[in-house]
């Protein structure tokens, strides 16, 4: 296992970490299952403590190997953000100007991933067509932002939409449920 991959994983282990705080001795049980010498793992430590994600307490010293590491790491959560909000700008740089990415700069990178095919797809409607001129109903804009006939309604997508602040200038009509209207008669 090469020491980007192994990063990759202590960091998703250290997203996952309550703690302000973690012991060496934890990362080497979490990376216990795998195939991982000690050069390679102490190499993606230091990326992560070049990164200024993690910082050696000075108090509990370092190992004695070589290259050596701290016992005890503070963890720096805001460097963590630091690239998901790079990816944010970059996005917001090349998504149609209609959409508003800043609620995505107060949420963790989960919200904007889960939200990002969707963002996704409506910048490509955008780019295609522009904003509607026309009101339709949900059900139709649904369609057309993401081939969902429901992702508007059942799917989260005002949700969404309100997010991105498009909401009220995608012109949608709501539609009621023709059930819900002979329950009451």
């Amino acid at each position: 296992m090469e020491s980007e991959d192994i990063c990759r994983r202590l960091l998703s282990h250290i997203q996952s970490y309550k703690k302000s705080t973690i012991l060496l001795e934890e990362f080497v049980d979490f990376m216990s299952g795998h195939a991982v010498n000690y050069p390679t793992f102490a190499e993606a430590i230091l990326q992560l403590e070049e990164m200024q994600i993690l910082v050696g307490v000075k108090a509990h010293g370092r190992n004695g190997k070589h290259p050596a590491l701290a016992y005890q790491y503070k963890i720096r959560r805001q460097f963590m953000r630091q690239g998901h909000l790079q990816r944010i700008q970059q996005h917001s740089a090349q998504f149609h100007p209609s959409m508003n990415l800043d609620w995505y700069y107060a949420q963790s990178e989960e919200a904007w991933n889960k939200d990002l095919p969707y963002i996704e797809r409506i910048h490509h409607f955008l780019v295609e067509h522009g904003l509607p001129i026309s009101e339709v109903p949900a059900p139709e804009r649904s369609y057309q932002l993401t081939g969902d006939e429901k992702w508007i309604t059942d799917g989260g997508g005002k949700v969404v939409l309100d997010r991105l602040g498009l909401w009220n200038k995608m012109l949608i009509i709501p539609v009621s449920d023709p059930v819900m209207w002979s329950r009451r008669v």
